[in-house]
């Protein structure tokens, strides 16, 4: 089991997943993305992903709850519908649904300038296969795809 050297479990997993499961929250992770999330913290600087753990984030990023793991919750928490939120939750292909994805911002470094650095430096970053573009957050996945590949929401 892959521990990152920069983030807390927390920083992944919503606060019912956390409360529930404590550092075992870890097993939900991939760690390919886990390592991902720890070069890019060593690249472009201060890392955030989620923040519901700490009033002084939530200060300065809002309240981040969503931005790793996704779980049932996340679906039913969007559409007023708990029926309709089960069926999102079931037929979504989320990349975040299976611990593989994570929407983080960076403290030092725009969203724009990570990406076309990733873009120049792939080897750098050897398991992270997709890039959401559009964005002024960094969404990374390491999905089963042989390059590189960036979409858009």
């Amino acid at each position: 089991m892959y521990i990152p050297k920069h983030f807390s479990v927390e920083e992944f997993v919503p606060e019912l997943a956390y409360q529930e499961r404590g550092e075992q929250a870890w097993e939900l992770l991939d760690e390919r993305m886990l390592i991902t999330a720890d070069q890019c913290r060593e690249e472009f600087g201060p890392t955030f992903v989620n923040t519901w753990f700490s009033e002084r984030l939530i200060a300065v990023y809002g309240r981040r709850e969503w931005s790793g793991l996704r779980t049932l919750g996340y679906y039913q928490s969007v559409h007023d519908d708990d029926a309709f939120g089960l069926h999102k939750y079931l037929t979504s292909y989320s990349q975040h649904k299976y611990g593989r994805a994570f929407d983080a911002l960076f403290r030092d470094t725009p969203a724009d300038e990570a990406r076309d650095y990733i873009r120049r430096h792939p080897k750098q970053f050897p398991y992270l296969t997709a890039m959401e573009t559009g964005t002024s957050w960094f969404h990374g996945d390491v999905r089963n795809v042989r390059k590189l590949m960036e979409f858009t929401p």
